[in-house]
């Protein structure tokens, strides 16, 4: 069974793909000078419905890739904040006299 932390991580990651997935077709819209151009140079390689096919599995790629950015910036962030907490520890002294233990 996978962690909590996985399985948030997996979250973040799917509910970050989609938004950034409608972020970026904004930029799809036909009539759009760059993106008629881009759809002509596909053209050239992928007749028909292809094209349309290939600038998807782009799109999706890059959605997938913006999403995975952002789950790395939420850890870092988490690992910088932790790092004060970890400062903040006292180290454990044993006491004289004591038996320490075989580990």
């Amino acid at each position: 069974m996978p962690a909590a932390s996985t399985i948030s991580c997996r979250n973040i990651i799917s509910r970050h793909q989609q938004i950034h997935r409608s972020e970026l077709v904004q930029h799809f819209a036909p009539g759009a000078p760059q993106f008629e151009q881009t759809l002509q140079t596909i053209q050239t390689q992928f007749p028909g419905q292809r094209a349309y096919g290939s600038l998807n599995r782009a799109l999706a790629q890059q959605a997938a890739l913006w999403s995975y950015v952002d789950d790395f910036r939420y850890l870092a962030l988490a690992c910088f904040f932790c790092v004060p907490v970890v400062l903040l520890l006292k180290k454990v002294r044993s006491k004289k006299g004591a038996v320490q233990s075989a580990h």
